[in-house]
């Protein structure tokens, strides 16, 4: 899809879609309970539609009716599966780790870009516990059963390796220890596993990096997905440089990380007011400002873009770990603000922006990206001269109404090719 984004008056207010992250986990929860559960919330975006049909590959029937999904266990006699997990690095790696956790053997393939995504520490701690690959690297076979109740894990690279193992822990009748070994990158991700699990009536408790699934289970019928605070941060920043927007559908209290993109907004010298679960954001001053990427490394892109709109200097710290999303975000970053006319430079683990007037009028090829896409648009709708993004459709992987959206608060968005 090629649009042509032309400066706009911003005004108006966004209802954030379901949180991509929730929903994975709670359909997955939902799907290896014993008995049926609904979930409440918009099951859309690419990433959650794999996870959808990776379950029903298992056995689970996913019936969706608007806001409520209804979700039946998997076949639990299930012994082997096959799974295209497309560009979805979630799904690749929670379904490796529930298939091992209950047996089943799994034919697993993705994408050219998930082919190259890490998963090295996974495959080597599901090896250390009597799981067996025919490849190293996608396309490959997974075959045996974890029978270790006590299982080490690092999540260095990824949290969702650690994820993965407590939610395929969840389904075993048995109590089971997941330990996460070292640092632990994107931390608050394995929090939100943890609060999900429990929303969805399974026991578990933390203590230190250990994870302790019991297995006993409460009767929970209903599992509420809440709003994105990865997807709101595009319209929070968009509030805090062009006109006024008022962000619904997050919660204050979501334990989802990405809702430190309003910390963020706020130390740059945003205007942010609050009332009742509702940010309006106006525009403002900004200025320059350090972050720490380490625990919100999908925040970058469109924090890149703040900071390259504030007076001064910014560093943002601990970016290694874009290297390895859906595109090598920290090159396409630096590429994306020198497009806009923003010098930035790394030395590979931290960014430096140099803030000034971005300007518009080119023609960007966007990487397959959707975070990248949705943060060039949010920059292009700001700018005096228009601005085509090619490749636009990406935002698909999580946000697929981004565009409409943006329009309802004013944004000039042209769709030119579909």
């Amino acid at each position: 899809m090629i649009v042509k984004v032309s400066k706009s008056r911003i005004s108006g207010s966004v209802v954030i879609p379901s949180s991509k992250s929730e929903m994975h986990r709670a359909l997955i929860c939902a799907a290896l309970g014993d008995s049926a559960k609904t979930i409440t919330g918009d099951l859309s975006g690419d990433d959650v539609l794999v996870t959808k049909r990776c379950l029903e590959a298992l056995g689970s029937t996913i019936t969706v009716n608007g806001n409520t999904i209804l979700v039946t266990p998997i076949n639990k006699n299930t012994k082997e599966a096959t799974m295209f997990a497309e560009s979805s690095g979630s799904t690749l790696r929670f379904m490796l780790c529930i298939c091992a956790m209950l047996g089943i053997t799994v034919h697993m393939d993705g994408s050219a870009r998930l082919r190259e995504r890490p998963l090295d520490d996974l495959i080597e701690t599901l090896i250390k516990n009597g799981i067996t690959f025919t490849s190293s690297k996608l396309p490959f076979t997974m075959s045996g059963k974890v029978t270790s109740d006590n299982i080490e894990v690092s999540a260095k690279v990824s949290s969702q390796y650690a994820t993965g193992l407590m939610l395929g822990a969840g389904a075993l009748k048995k109590t089971t220890k997941i330990t996460i070994t070292g640092n632990i990158a994107s931390k608050d991700y394995i929090k939100l596993t943890g609060k999900v699990m429990k929303m969805s009536g399974i026991r578990i408790e933390s203590k230190g990096q250990t994870w302790i699934i019991f297995p006993d289970r409460n009767k929970v019928n209903n599992i509420e997905v809440n709003g994105d605070w990865s997807s709101a941060a595009f319209f929070a920043v968009l509030g805090a440089l062009n006109g006024k927007i008022s962000v619904l559908g997050v919660e204050k209290t979501s334990t989802q990380g990405d809702k430190q993109i309003i910390n963020v907004i706020r130390s740059a010298g945003g205007n942010i007011e609050y009332s009742k679960n509702v940010y309006t954001l106006s525009e403002s001053k900004l200025h320059g400002i350090t972050f720490d990427a380490k625990n919100y490394p999908d925040l970058v892109p469109i924090i890149s873009i703040l900071l390259a709109n504030a007076e001064g200097d910014s560093t943002i710290t601990n970016v290694d770990r874009l290297k390895v999303k859906e595109s090598d975000r920290l090159s396409e970053t630096i590429k994306l603000l020198s497009q806009f006319g923003i010098n930035s430079e790394t030395d590979g683990s931290t960014l430096t922006i140099h803030g000034g007037k971005m300007v518009g009028g080119k023609e960007i090829v966007l990487p397959d990206d959707h975070r990248m896409a949705m943060s060039a648009a949010i920059a292009a709708v700001c700018l005096d001269e228009s601005t085509t993004l090619v490749n636009a459709e990406c935002v698909s992987k999580s946000y697929p109404r981004f565009f409409e959206d943006l329009k309802s608060v004013g944004g000039n968005v042209d769709v030119l090719s579909v």
